[in-house]
């Protein structure tokens, strides 16, 4: 059948391949281009143990059912581990869903809402985004609308094939996420809304009956170890899950303002305008007249309701987790568009979902805000500098799924075992006979709120740097800041200032570009590591500087000052002569610096800001004679 308005152009065939090819082309952009983030690394962690394992796991401490470690966990013997392979497995199911969609709404309310919610479907910003992430989510919504889908074959046709096939699908949406619970609920009430047969009626139990008795280890599992998983969801209300849903449904989290409120709810009433047309039609697609609507209906209000209900003991909403309502949502603004089309052409239709789609869809691949945690530049940046007499310490121990899923350098890695009330105790024996320590600090807030963790490691060793890539900040602690000697990769020199303290070596980049999008946005950081040597007690506290200057002294970078630099922590005034003293600096860079080659100046500062004039150097000196010019730093181009 071709739709009305398309008569004698293209088949309904032809317009269903190019929404799957629609739909597969915008999963499969940028699949692999961020980096895994702490859910995704537990996807990745879970899936990469032996089957036995996994089941231990899922059934242990694991919050989410089996099914999907164990596809994954087979998918990726076969394609790979790359960060493409693992999201692969979730745009396979999200791009199926395109068809089934379509299925079943021919089936509830004929070819053009089918259509028509393939096609709300294969652009949603939020199905694109899930199946793009190497979580369950994708293969939940895939599931439950075909789950849907079995359930009318089954009322329609009343065979016991058709029942077995939505009982396997019933199960396995089950026991992809506790969400596929609330959706077979919903559908198992839809079935017995549709079919009040006596025949129907024992078919629904035995289902009900096979489900629960399948389905109730796992469940009772989850019951028993719920309070071990740490509790960051917050409470919220009936009215705030169905608006973010919404909201979530309609643009994702990608839009906001006004215009991207009104998208949302005026998603809500065209699907409450949808389920009211289905219950008033008189055409009868199965045995009532309102027995679409019951599938609908019941497969979007039930779930939200459950959810809200059980989130009064425990919260438990999150908006990816309500992917199983999605479908169903989408099939109810398809019938109300399809009644719309009677009063607006389908261009009019079209420009406002693709207005609203693509500013969603953009955003979402190009802005920073909705970028994933940036493990991967976390554990490149360690690993590049971490030496094998550095530790690298988590401060959240699950963190070690998605940062290990990167890290391969020299360090050791050890996640935080102590308590972060009194860390001592385990760090006297981490630190021992380091030399420098890499905190790594993520998903921080409800193991240590307070960062009592960083804070004591803080009050005792000068930091030597830091960085904050997206959803993580790494912190370095210098454990060796008093030397006896310098080290050899130094390059020495003699640079005496006034004070009573002499420059007598350092290391420093020479080459790097002005600009950073990832570590420390929008600058880059010159890293430069002075060695001072006390040849006179200090009067006063003195701390060293730092700048880039161009060939006429002008400042193209400049020292940033932290409450933790050696020079708070391990004070001039309170250096023995002759002490040696690592000083670790970072000169944050102006972005925009012309390509070229610039030169590295360092001095002293007195505490009211005032230089310490240079004495004598083997080098040239600069700033009125209070900085001594060290290396040529070569700028690259961005």
């Amino acid at each position: 059948m071709v739709m009305p308005s398309l008569r004698g152009r293209l088949p309904s065939t032809v317009m269903m391949a190019l929404m799957v090819l629609c739909a597969f082309t915008l999963r499969l952009y940028a699949l692999g281009r961020q980096s895994l983030w702490l859910d995704e690394g537990a996807s990745f962690s879970i899936a990469s143990s032996p089957l036995t394992s996994i089941l231990e796991q899922t059934f242990t401490l694991e919050p989410n059912p089996p099914l999907y470690y164990v596809l994954l966990h087979g998918w990726m013997s076969v394609a790979g581990q790359t960060e493409f392979a693992l999201r692969f497995l979730s745009l396979v199911p999200s791009v199926l869903l395109i068809p089934v969609l379509y299925r079943l709404g021919r089936m509830l309310a004929g070819q053009r809402v089918g259509l028509f919610s393939a096609t709300l479907a294969s652009g949603s910003p939020y199905l694109v985004w899930y199946s793009q992430e190497a979580r369950m989510y994708a293969l939940l919504a895939c599931l439950a609308a075909a789950s849907g889908l079995a359930l009318l074959q089954a009322i329609r046709t009343g065979s016991w094939r058709a029942w077995v096939c939505f009982f396997i699908l019933s199960g396995a949406t089950l026991y992809t996420h506790l969400y596929g619970l609330f959706t077979v609920t919903a559908l198992l009430l839809a079935a017995v809304v549709m079919d009040r047969s006596r025949r129907s009626a024992v078919r629904v139990i035995l289902c009900a009956l096979g489900l629960a008795v399948i389905y109730a280890p796992w469940l009772w599992a989850t019951y028993t170890h719920r309070s071990q998983a740490p509790d960051w969801r917050a409470p919220v209300e009936i009215l705030d899950i169905v608006g973010d849903t919404a909201a979530a449904f309609a643009h994702g989290p990608f839009l906001d303002g006004p215009a991207a409120d009104w998208a949302a709810w005026g998603g809500v009433g065209l699907a409450t305008i949808g389920v009211l047309v289905l219950v008033w039609r008189r055409q009868r697609t199965i045995n009532q007249p309102d027995s679409r609507a019951a599938v609908l209906g019941l497969s979007i209000v039930v779930p939200l309701l459950v959810a809200y209900a059980a989130s009064l003991a425990e919260p438990i909403y999150a908006e990816r987790y309500v992917a199983a309502v999605a479908p169903f949502y989408y099939l109810a603004i398809a019938a109300s568009i399809a009644l719309l089309w009677r009063w607006f052409p389908i261009v009019v239709v079209a420009g406002v979902m693709a207005a609203l789609y693509w500013p969603a869809l953009t955003t979402s691949w190009s802005d920073a805000r909705f970028q994933k945690e940036e493990f991967r530049a976390a554990a490149t940046f360690v690993q590049q500098r971490a030496s094998e007499d550095d530790v690298v310490i988590l401060a959240a121990p699950f963190i070690s799924m998605p940062f290990g899923y990167y890290y391969r350098g020299a360090a050791a890695v050890v996640p935080f075992g102590g308590e972060y009330d009194n860390p001592q105790p385990f760090l006297d024996g981490v630190l021992t006979n380091k030399r420098t320590v890499w905190l790594v600090t993520s998903h921080i807030e409800n193991v240590d709120p307070n960062r009592k963790l960083s804070s004591w490691l803080a009050s005792r060793y000068p930091e030597n740097t830091e960085a904050y890539p997206k959803g993580i900040h790494i912190n370095a602690f210098d454990l060796s800041y008093r030397l006896t000697a310098l080290p050899q990769d130094a390059t020495a020199v003699e640079a005496r200032f006034e004070g009573g303290l002499t420059l007598v070596g350092y290391r420093a980049d020479t080459a790097l570009s002005p600009g950073d999008t990832v570590l420390h946005p929008p600058s880059n950081w010159l890293h430069a590591t002075l060695y001072w040597r006390t040849d006179e007690p200090a009067a006063v506290n003195l701390v060293s500087e730092a700048y880039l200057l161009d060939s006429n002294a002008g400042i193209w970078g400049g020292k940033l000052h932290r409450p933790t630099d050696v020079g708070s922590v391990y004070p001039t005034r309170q250096r023995a002569v002759g002490d040696l003293v690592v000083d670790e600096v970072d000169v944050n860079l102006n972005p925009a610096s012309s390509a070229g080659e610039y030169l590295l100046a360092v001095g002293l500062l007195r505490p009211d800001g005032g230089a310490v004039p240079l004495v004598s150097t083997s080098l040239r000196s600069g700033g009125a004679g209070n900085l001594v010019l060290l290396a040529t730093v070569t700028i690259l181009d961005q």
